[in-house]
């Protein structure tokens, strides 16, 4: 938690920096370049999103392929949002919000900044956050705090996913986790993006195939030696029973799962401790536990897992 306290108070400065004194303070370089398309047309002191009609916006919902895609995980969405004290979201791409749903904790502070249907999230509405960047760059995206341009949302961490088109690669929506930042947790990003791409091999089911690549099966309906769940609390089982795995170890299968091409040495290194002064023996050691836990089950050059399925 204090390490926490700090990057708030570090993020908090720079912010005031940059909003006060107009200088380039010492952040991610996405974030700034968000900033800057931010104050185009946000005031920092906005207090919430502007919103759509909620009827209409449920409309929308019902007939989009987004919903159809995802229906099947809305019920596990749900219980994760209740369960972690989350807000969960999907969104058109556009930003707007077509569907929300919170725990009992966190759905006053979703109304008080229109975190609703029929919301708009885009950089132009509300500033930086982390489903406009997810939306923009078509990759996961994490926003921490004060790196939302608006003050309003400084008490949240948000994790978003875009959801793809399986066909052309485009976004056709974003699927975010948000909660408050004394919550952030090293797998919300991992978790998101795991559920998203459940949500791309739906939609890779429903829409008219444009080539002649063969779709994947839905994840679940073979067996599978090895499964597991990011969603709600994280759990591994191997053969059927579960595996006392601690946070590190599940975070590499994790990292693993969510690339089934495989991570050289150098790519599981970094995406694990960034920065950090980690040795890599450190890391092989790791490894090694970790397939001795398995059984085997992680292959090498690159490591990757051998089977793996999400429940």
């Amino acid at each position: 938690m204090e390490k926490l306290k700090v990057q708030r108070r570090r993020l908090e400065a720079a912010w005031a920096t940059y909003i006060y004194e107009a200088s380039q303070p010492d952040v991610r370089a996405n974030i700034i370049e968000s900033w800057r398309r931010s104050q185009r047309t946000v005031q920092p002191d906005r207090a919430s999103a502007p919103v759509d009609d909620p009827e209409e916006t449920m409309k929308e919902w019902r007939d989009s392929v987004l919903y159809a895609a995802a229906e099947p995980l809305l019920t596990k969405i749900q219980d994760t949002a209740e369960d972690g004290d989350f807000i969960v979201g999907i969104s058109d791409a556009q930003s707007k919000l077509l569907w929300t749903h919170t725990s009992r904790h966190m759905r006053r502070r979703a109304e008080q900044i229109h975190f609703v249907p029929g919301g708009h999230w885009d950089e132009g509405s509300i500033g930086t956050n982390a489903l406009a960047i997810a939306l923009r760059t078509a990759q996961p995206s994490k926003v921490f705090s004060a790196e939302h341009f608006t003050q309003a949302v400084h008490d949240w961490v948000c994790y978003s996913a875009p959801i793809r088109d399986p066909r052309s690669g485009l976004s056709l929506g974003v699927l975010d986790f948000s909660t408050t930042w004394r919550k952030d947790n090293a797998l919300g990003l991992m978790t998101v993006t795991a559920l998203a791409r459940y949500i791309e091999e739906r939609l890779g089911q429903l829409l008219p195939a444009q080539t002649d690549r063969p779709l994947p099966n839905p994840l679940g309906h073979a067996p599978h030696p090895f499964k597991l769940r990011l969603c709600g609390k994280p759990q591994m089982w191997a053969h059927g029973d579960a595996l006392p795995l601690y946070p590190r170890r599940l975070e590499i299968v994790a990292l693993l799962a969510l690339h089934p091409q495989g991570l050289t040495l150098d790519a599981l290194h970094a995406h694990l401790y960034g920065d950090q002064e980690v040795s890599f023996s450190t890391l092989r050691a790791e490894i090694s536990g970790l397939r001795k836990q398995l059984s085997g089950g992680i292959d090498s050059r690159p490591y990757r897992l051998s089977e793996t399925c999400f429940v």
